[in-house]
C-alpha cells in the first residue's frame, strides 16, 4: 500500500508541474507583445461584442474608424462605452450620421474620448473636431520624392511614421488598419498586427499601442492573457 501511495503522490506532483509549465509556456506566449502604458484594441463591425465587453472590463480602451453609411456599425456598441477613453478615427469631412455618433459618443464617455483625424483632408479644416474634446491628433501623408509618407501631428508637433514594410505605408493610407507595424518613434506610439511577425525591436521604446488582429481568437486570447 504504501508503494501504491508514493507512486500516487509522484504521479499528481508530475501532473502539477506539468500542468504549473504549460501555463507558463501559454503566459509566455500570449505576453511576448510589450504592452505599453496605454494600449488599445482596435474593433469593426465583425468584433464580437463579447471582445468589446471583456476588454472594457479589463480597462483596455478600444479604437475604431467612424466612417461614411459603414458608421452605422457603431450604433448598437455606443452603450458599452459608458465612462470609458476610445480613439474615434475620423476624416476631414464628417457627415451628419457621423457627426450624431461623434456627439453621442462624446457625452457617453464623460468627453474622455480621443479624436483623431485620418486622410488626407485633415489638415485643410477642422469641422471634424469637437468643442468639448481636448484630445486629438491628425494623420496624414504628404507626397514626396520616396512616395507617400505618413506623419502624426498633436500639439502642433510633427513626426514621419516608421513603417516595417512598404507594404504597411501603402495599407495604412487607405485606412487605420496595419497588417505589420507602424510606429511613430518620437510619440512612442505603434500600431500593431498581431497577425504579423514584426520584430519587438521595431516598436520596443512604445508606450501607446493599438492592437489589430483579423482572428478572432487570437485578439480575444490577447485581452485574456495579457490583462
Amino acid at each position: 500500500m504504501r508503494s501504491l501511495s508514493k507512486v500516487i503522490v509522484f504521479l499528481m506532483i508530475s501532473l502539477l508541474s506539468i500542468t504549473a509549465l504549460s501555463a507558463q509556456k501559454l503566459k509566455a506566449r500570449y505576453a511576448k507583445v510589450p504592452l505599453g502604458e496605454e494600449t488599445y484594441i482596435y474593433i469593426d463591425e465583425r468584433t464580437p461584442d463579447y471582445i468589446v465587453k471583456k476588454a472594457l472590463s479589463k480597462r483596455i480602451d478600444i479604437a475604431f474608424f467612424l466612417k461614411g453609411s459603414n458608421a452605422e456599425w457603431i450604433a448598437d456598441k455606443i452603450p458599452l462605452f459608458k465612462n470609458s477613453s476610445p480613439i474615434v478615427f475620423v476624416d476631414g469631412n464628417l457627415s451628419k450620421l457621423e457627426r450624431g455618433y461623434l456627439n453621442q459618443l462624446a457625452k457617453i464617455t464623460g468627453f474622455r474620448m480621443k479624436i483623431y483625424c485620418f486622410g488626407d483632408s485633415c489638415t485643410n479644416n477642422v469641422n471634424w473636431k469637437h468643442s468639448l474634446i481636448k484630445n486629438y491628433g491628425t494623420i496624414y501623408w504628404k507626397k514626396e520624392k520616396k512616395g507617400n509618407q505618413l506623419y502624426f501631428k498633436k500639439k502642433g508637433k510633427t513626426e514621419k511614421a516608421q513603417t516595417a514594410s512598404i507594404t504597411d505605408r501603402n495599407d495604412f493610407i487607405k485606412t487605420p488598419v496595419v497588417n505589420g507595424c507602424v510606429y511613430f518613434k518620437k510619440y512612442k506610439m505603434a500600431f500593431l498586427s498581431l497577425d504579423s511577425k514584426t520584430d519587438e525591436n521595431f516598436y520596443k521604446n512604445a508606450d501607446f499601442m493599438i492592437i489589430y488582429s483579423d482572428d478572432e481568437k487570437k485578439l480575444n486570447e490577447f485581452v485574456e492573457k495579457n490583462f
